[in-house]
């Protein structure tokens, strides 16, 4: 479905459902099973190498 492990998340909207963006694309979740996601915030600051 395109969420995985280290995937970078989005959320766009949650009128009712829930509007992520993953990998460029935008994918609509029912508020039950984005309950069952786990995910955890990450830092705004991007490292450079």
């Amino acid at each position: 479905m395109g969420f995985c492990e280290q995937q970078t998340i989005k959320l766009i909207s949650r009128n009712g459902n829930l509007i992520c963006q993953v990998c460029n694309a935008r994918l609509g979740i029912s508020s039950q099973l984005a309950e069952s996601i786990m995910v955890e915030p990450v830092s705004s600051r991007l490292k450079v190498a």
